[in-house]
C-alpha cells in the first residue's frame, strides 16, 4: 500500500509543480514496490498531457529506478 501512496502523493507534487519533490516520490513508490513501474508510467502519461516536464520526470525516475535495479532492457523501454 506504501507505494500506492507515494504514486499518489507524487501526482499531487508534480500537478503542483513541484517537480523534483515529485519525482523524489515516484523513486520511493518504486523502491517499495518495483512492480509499480507500469502504474508509475501511466501516471506519467496522464500527467503529461496537462506537463510534459511533470510525465517526463515520472518516466524519467522509472527509468532510473529500473537502471538501479540492472533491469537494463526495461530501462531501454522507458528512455
Amino acid at each position: 500500500h506504501e507505494a500506492a501512496l507515494w504514486l499518489a502523493y507524487a501526482e499531487v507534487l508534480l500537478t503542483s509543480g513541484r517537480l523534483d519533490e515529485g519525482r523524489s516520490a515516484v523513486v520511493k513508490a518504486i523502491g517499495f514496490e518495483p512492480g509499480r513501474r507500469e502504474a508509475a508510467v501511466v501516471l506519467g502519461c496522464r500527467l503529461a498531457e496537462g506537463s510534459a516536464e511533470a510525465g517526463y520526470q515520472v518516466i524519467d525516475a522509472v527509468a532510473d529506478a529500473a537502471i538501479h535495479a540492472q533491469d537494463y532492457a526495461a530501462a531501454e523501454q522507458y528512455r
